[in-house]
């Protein structure tokens, strides 16, 4: 058979949000096997998924045959030498000449981002694929054969109070806050992070499912959850795409190229006057202080979490 790769080495959310991309080339090619390049611990991701062969790193990748077809979805050098093995490849350009000249300038990136598409629907025109649908994470039975110790009992919501970049996520006494408005309507909630977030989850104020936990696992528990509150992150489009509803906070970057895409998710942002300010986070809040999420009290992300809790009767997933 011939063979397709198709290289996204990072970020989380990012790698969610190729999914719909990946299924699209594999329909474009139906002679093609499809392998995914990505880093290990975003392996999960596409290990199960109908359309994807299989799923190396980059350093398995090296010692493969060389493949018929690339498609880079990254464009960094280290993608780029990867897809040299490729007897055809293409690279997918995110930015613009505009959004580049402001990005190596340092303008702010408001006036390009504001009113911008969604990232699906940039992945998608940009590869001249079929109109994008939400993306979606297959889980494997072990990980949903362990979520059920992992996850609370009954309807339950998970707090993702970590980020990236410490610039998009929201303080964490918020999502205390958040916690016990939930825990006093008798509702649990459940802190959920990765390597790195762990005084963030402590500050919560709630359980907390160890950081050790698979990718494939974690999805899994998320997909237990009636909703998932969090910030701008991987955590929240990986809980959008097991198909919980998810409550966004968003502060610098612009929800209208970042948030979830599907049926049931709400965005709670201020949109001050000088956001969005940044696309990934990367500059630096250039205000007194971040207007953005500094000034988001609990309140509207409360009423937004109850809300889907009244919108959705689901107990269990995956």
């Amino acid at each position: 058979m011939r063979s397709l790769w198709v290289i996204r080495l990072s970020a989380l959310g990012d790698l969610v949000l190729c999914e719909p991309a990946v299924a699209a080339l594999a329909a474009r090619h139906p002679d093609m096997g499809v392998t995914v390049v990505t880093r290990a611990a975003y392996a999960d991701l596409f290990r199960h998924h109908p359309a994807v062969a299989g799923v190396v790193t980059p350093e398995q990748a090296r010692r493969l045959p060389r493949p018929d077809l690339v498609y880079d979805l990254q464009n960094r050098v280290a993608t780029r030498l990867l897809a040299l093995r490729g007897r055809a490849r293409r690279h997918w350009r995110k930015r613009d000449a505009a959004a580049l000249w402001r990005a190596v300038r340092g303008r702010p990136l408001h006036v390009g981002y504001r009113a911008g598409p969604h990232q699906l629907d940039r992945l998608a025109a940009a590869l001249e694929l079929p109109p994008s649908r939400p993306p979606r994470v297959h889980l494997a039975e072990p990980w949903t054969a362990r979520a059920a110790a992992d996850a609370p009992e009954g309807r339950w919501v998970a707090l993702l109070p970590g980020a990236s970049r410490a610039v998009k996520a929201w303080p964490p006494e918020r999502f205390a806050e958040v916690a016990a408005a939930l825990r006093a309507r008798g509702v649990p909630s459940l802190a959920i992070g990765g390597a790195g977030d762990e005084a963030r989850l402590a500050a919560v104020g709630a359980p907390v499912l160890p950081c050790d936990r698979s990718l494939g696992a974690v999805a899994a528990v998320l997909a237990r959850a009636a909703v998932a509150v969090g910030n701008d992150s991987g955590l929240l489009h990986l809980a959008a795409a097991v198909g919980t509803p998810t409550v966004a906070v968003f502060g610098p970057t612009p929800p209208g190229r970042w948030a979830p895409a599907h049926g049931g998710d709400v965005v709670v942002t201020l949109d001050p006057p000088c956001g969005p300010c940044s696309d990934h986070g990367a500059r630096p809040c250039r205000q007194p202080r971040r207007f953005c999420l500094d000034d988001l009290t609990a309140a509207p992300v409360v009423d937004a979490a109850l809300s889907c809790l009244r919108d959705t009767q689901k107990t269990l997933r995956g």
